[in-house]
């Protein structure tokens, strides 16, 4: 994984990230954008990243099992 370089892998990690399902795509979506370029991350929030993944922990809110607490462990991080 090598992150986010430019606004292309931005946009193209949101689209991902408003389709992924299941958790184990969930967080690696979340430690790609973990490595991401600072500037990248700035354009994550303007492609409202922080309502998806809001959605994220609202969906795992109830999941008590380990991959479900792994997940928000992970949001921890950003």
């Amino acid at each position: 994984m090598s992150g986010l370089k430019n606004r292309a892998h931005t946009l193209t990690l949101c689209r991902l990230m408003v389709r992924a399902e299941d958790l184990q795509s969930r967080a690696q979506l979340l430690k790609l954008l973990q490595v991401g370029e600072p500037a990248c991350r700035r354009l994550f929030l303007d492609y409202h990243g922080l309502r998806l993944i809001w959605s994220w922990m609202m969906d795992v809110g109830t999941n008590k099992s380990h991959d479900g607490l792994s997940l928000r462990m992970e949001v921890c991080y950003l």
